[in-house]
């Protein structure tokens, strides 16, 4: 499934220590498309390969980059305007 633009998705994530850096870490995500039901494609992420965080207005985003089980490259974002949070693949 190619994604082109953001879509949103649902994140499981660990909050807590991981080594010496303390914060949130995602550990999956899933795609929420509208009209999927249980074979929503999940996104199991094997290791966060990047974090930072970014500005819309007064608003944060923290962006992580991560690559899962069968090393896809993605984006994902918790954006904090709304609360939600979205994947951006990189392109194969």
């Amino acid at each position: 499934m190619a994604i082109t633009c953001k879509e949103e998705i649902e994140v499981v994530c660990h909050f807590g220590f991981r080594g010496d850096a303390y914060g949130m870490f995602p550990l999956k995500a899933r795609l929420l498309s509208k009209g999927r039901s249980s074979s929503a494609l999940v996104f199991n992420i094997k290791e966060v390969t990047g974090r930072w965080v970014s500005r819309e207005g007064a608003f944060r985003r923290y962006h992580y980059a991560v690559v899962d089980e069968v090393n896809n490259y993605a984006e994902i974002f918790l954006d904090t305007r709304h609360m939600k949070w979205f994947i951006r693949l990189s392109p194969e």
